[in-house]
């Protein structure tokens, strides 16, 4: 009886610690990786804003990067379309109370485990906004690489750690039990 005790508490703890790990992780941004924007349009300038691109009633859907143009506007690149870059007439403006850093090299600000860019960084620039209504902290970060390809990292966290945990603490009670009570369930071998 107690040796089974012994194994269901371990099994469950083996459930525990692997939900408590992977919620650390994907709390850190640890399995979020760089996604290209691709080389932009001739006569692409300096970098100006960094944005969550927000549509109406819908989630962000990751960060929008503005470069000047050579004719006084924007050009604008976004990760996850097929054309990355297109023309803008004007900035975003949903950029209120954002933070945006360049520096030569990248580096996240709030504990977030940024993985290296896939290439050699000319500059980096860190964009960062408490989401309204959310109390979440959105951070983005915008590589130029030294081929002229621009690359974006972005990463919320939200309460999905927080779930991963509680779900791993319910599947290791759950497993912890299966494990208890599986050989009571077992039909004794009749003796010869």
């Amino acid at each position: 009886m107690v040796r089974r005790l012994l194994i269901s508490l371990g099994i469950g703890g083996l459930v525990l610690l692997a939900a408590y790990g992977f919620a650390n992780l994907y709390g850190t941004g640890a399995i979020v990786g760089w996604q290209p924007l691709g080389t932009p349009p001739d006569g692409a300038g300096e970098l100006v804003q960094v944005s969550i691109d927000w549509p109406e009633g819908m989630p962000p859907q990751g960060p929008a990067v503005y470069l000047a143009a050579a004719d006084g506007g924007y050009w604008r690149g976004a990760a996850g379309g097929a054309t990355c870059w297109a023309a803008a007439a004007e900035l975003s403006q949903n950029s209120d109370g954002a933070e945006l850093t360049v520096s030569p090299r990248y580096s996240s600000q709030n504990g977030y485990w940024l993985g290296a860019p896939p290439g050699a960084v000319v500059s980096c620039a860190r964009y960062s906004e408490m989401l309204f209504g959310s109390h979440m902290l959105y951070e983005g970060h915008v590589a130029l690489l030294e081929d002229g390809s621009y690359w974006v990292w972005d990463f919320t966290p939200g309460q999905t750690p927080l779930l991963i945990f509680i779900c791993g603490i319910l599947l290791a009670f759950l497993a912890a039990l299966v494990a208890f009570c599986l050989p009571l369930f077992r039909t004794p071998n009749p003796s010869p």
